[in-house]
C-alpha cells in the first residue's frame, strides 16, 4: 500500500510513471520542504542508474541513504598509487558521512 504524505516522515510512497518511453519509479515527498536526498535518488532512478523492484511501494529516508552510499562505493573503485587511494578513499568517505543530511535539506550559509 502506497503511504499517505504524514504517515510516517521517514517513508516515501514510490510511485510507477513513464518517463522517456520507458516505465521507471520516483520516490514522492511525503512533507513540504527541500529534501535534496529525493533529488538525488529520483535523478538516479530517471537516467536509469538506480532502480526498484516494480512491487515496492516504499521507501525509507534510511534505506535510501544505505542505496545511494552503496552506489558510489560500487561506481567509484579505489585504483591508482597510494596517494591516490587515499584522496578516493578520504572523498568517498566524506561524502557518505553527508548522505544522511540530505534527508532534511541543505544548511547554507551565504555569507
Amino acid at each position: 500500500a502506497a503511504m499517505r504524505a504524514g504517515t510516517d516522515p521517514g517513508t516515501h510512497a514510490i510511485k510507477r510513471m513513464q518517463f522517456l518511453n520507458r516505465e521507471v519509479s520516483v520516490c514522492m515527498q511525503n512533507e513540504n520542504g527541500p529534501c535534496p536526498l529525493l533529488a538525488l535518488v529520483n535523478v538516479l532512478l530517471l537516467r536509469g542508474t538506480l532502480k526498484f523492484h516494480p512491487n515496492r511501494s516504499e521507501i525509507t529516508s534510511d534505506q535510501l541513504v544505505e542505496l545511494l552510499a552503496h552506489h558510489i562505493l560500487e561506481k567509484n573503485p579505489v585504483e591508482g598509487d597510494d596517494s591516490t587511494q587515499a584522496t578516493i578513499i578520504k572523498t568517498i568517505d566524506d561524502i557518505v558521512q553527508i548522505l544522511p543530511s540530505l534527508k532534511q535539506g541543505l544548511d547554507v550559509n551565504v555569507h
